[in-house]
């Protein structure tokens, strides 16, 4: 059952559609990016959460599609179709980036491994590169594009979504340390869903792995990790035909129970992990909900709408009997090899497909 409702904390209008919206792991700091700019908005809050406008970084070229920031470092990195990929320092934001990668049109990326490792996701393949000087360490098999990147609580284990005819596909990696150097192994499953997938996330305790997406509305899909077997799917929101899907995140309430989830009424919505029905919602935008980013160490959740609003919302307290800790996750790592002897498979061919596509 849910817990109290969020409670909104701050609002900052920013003039535009807000496409992106993320927290930075270790300051007081929120990045935005707007609908269809290729701009970078550095928003500003204090421990009494008041928020404030802070830089403004106004580049050329196509708009990002996907950004995210390191736990390890003042870094942020940003992508897109038709940009190269780009790494910013977020303590002294201008025009220039820090660095330019290699790669062009990635579509998703995300930091794991307490951020030494960036995941970036292209077409028909992810790769897997270390944070310094973003050297590639190993290249993992996908299909289609990517459009999400998620991080398991153990830390070392991650998920891309990618997009192909009649859904989606999950893969499944890992880096672990061998001699002191990164070391990447693939999943030997990949993990099929009938929809578009928007974002994914883990469960606190690593056990529930929550799928969403879909266009003119919202579909859900929740999955028992590492068997991944299927909990339950459904399409848990309607939306007018041709609306846009949910946000591009997941907040796990504190309880692990329910997760939130941004739609495109303008609502926060929390949905019961074991059911998938929405249990509980909270007015938030003036139109669809584009963005969702959950920091669990203040219990704040940021989103941005298509109203051009970036707001801060609080969650409630675990009780104590629910509260979390970070070795609750740990013993997962060890039932991989149990139910997917294969993990290390180096064929794409020889995964096993697990999911369905079905509706």
């Amino acid at each position: 059952m849910p817990l109290e409702p969020l409670s909104l904390v701050a609002a900052l209008p920013l003039g535009a559609a807000v496409a992106t919206v993320r927290f930075h792991p270790n300051r007081r700091i929120l990045v935005a990016t707007l609908a269809g700019k290729p701009e970078l908005r550095f928003v500003r809050y204090d421990k009494q959460d008041h928020i404030e406008s802070g830089a403004r970084v106004d580049l050329s070229g196509a708009p990002f599609d996907a950004i995210a920031l390191s736990p390890a470092r003042d870094l942020l990195v940003t992508c897109g179709r038709g940009r190269r990929t780009e790494a910013w320092d977020t303590d002294l934001p201008s025009r220039k980036p820090k660095s330019e990668l290699s790669w062009a049109d990635a579509t998703a990326l995300g930091f794991v491994r307490r951020g030494e490792v960036l995941v970036l996701g292209l077409d028909e393949r992810a790769l897997v590169l270390e944070h310094v000087e973003f050297r590639r360490i190993a290249e993992m098999r996908t299909k289609g594009a990517a459009s999400a990147v998620a991080q398991h609580g153990e830390k070392r284990v991650f998920v891309v979504a990618t997009a192909v005819d009649g859904g989606a596909d999950v893969f499944f990696g890992r880096v672990g340390t061998k001699e002191r150097s990164l070391r990447f192994s693939q999943h030997d499953v990949r993990y099929a869903v009938g929809f578009s997938v928007r974002a994914a996330g883990f469960s606190h305790d690593g056990r529930t792995l929550a799928i969403v997406g879909g266009t003119g509305g919202v579909q859900i899909e929740t999955v028992a990790f590492p068997p991944l077997r299927r909990r339950v799917r459904r399409r848990a929101i309607e939306g007018a035909p041709g609306s846009p899907g949910p946000a591009d995140g997941i907040a796990f309430d504190p309880t692990g129970s329910a997760f939130w989830l941004g739609d495109p009424t303008g609502h926060l919505s929390l949905v019961d992990v074991g059911s998938g029905e929405v249990v509980s919602r909270v007015a938030a935008h003036d139109g669809p909900v584009t963005s969702l980013d959950v920091r669990y160490t203040r219990r704040m959740i940021a989103t941005g709408g298509a109203d051009g609003f970036v707001k801060l919302w609080e969650l409630p307290d675990a009780p104590p009997s629910r509260s979390y800790t970070e070795d609750a996750s740990r013993p997962i790592t060890e039932e991989f090899k149990a139910w997917h002897p294969l993990w290390d498979g180096d064929d794409v061919a020889s995964m096993r497909a697990l999911g369905s596509r079905d509706p």
